[in-house]
C-alpha cells in the first residue's frame, strides 16, 4: 500500500512541474534595438530604425548621419552555420562575450557579428569609413549584447 501511494504521488508532482518553454527568436528587427542603443554604442547619431521593406522585417538599418549604417539581420541556425563553412573569400575569427557562439564574418573591408543563441541567430554589421576595423567589431560587440538579452 506505502509503494502505491508514493507512485501516485510522485505521479502527481510529475503533473504539477511545469515544462520549460523556449521561446522563439525574435522576428521584427528594429524592436531589438533603439536609435539610442546604437547612437551610444557607435558614438554618433543615428536615425531610427527602419525596414528597407515594410514587409520585411528580419534586417533593420540605423542610417549614421555623418555617413555609413548599422544593420541587424535575424537569421536561421542553418544561415549562422553556413557563415561557419567553405566560404572561400570570407574570414573568420571567434568572438566571446555574447550568445551561445558566435563568430566574425569579413568578407574585403566589411566585417559583421555573426551570434548564435537558443533557436536563433543575428548579424550584426556597421557600415563606415570614419571607424577602422577594430573599432566597427567594438561596436558590433556592444549592440550584439543588447539584441542577445532579448532572445
Amino acid at each position: 500500500m506505502r509503494v502505491m501511494i508514493c507512485v501516485v504521488a510522485l505521479g502527481a508532482l510529475s503533473l504539477a512541474t511545469p515544462e520549460v518553454a523556449t521561446a522563439a527568436p525574435p522576428t521584427e528587427a528594429c524592436t531589438l534595438l533603439t536609435a539610442a542603443d546604437v547612437s551610444s554604442a557607435l558614438g554618433a547619431s543615428v536615425a531610427e530604425g527602419t525596414y528597407i521593406m515594410p514587409s520585411l522585417k528580419k534586417t533593420c538599418t540605423w542610417n549614421i548621419q555623418t555617413g555609413g549604417s548599422v544593420t541587424l539581420n535575424l537569421q536561421s541556425l542553418d544561415f549562422f552555420n553556413a557563415g561557419k563553412g567553405s566560404m572561400a573569400s570570407a574570414e573568420r575569427s571567434a568572438a566571446s562575450g555574447v550568445g551561445d557562439e558566435a563568430y566574425f564574418l569579413g568578407v574585403g573591408p566589411t566585417t559583421g557579428l555573426m551570434v548564435k543563441k537558443g533557436s536563433g541567430a543575428f548579424k550584426v554589421s556597421v557600415y563606415s569609413k570614419s571607424l577602422n576595423l577594430d573599432q566597427r567589431k567594438t561596436v558590433e560587440m556592444k549592440l550584439a549584447q543588447k539584441v542577445a538579452g532579448k532572445f
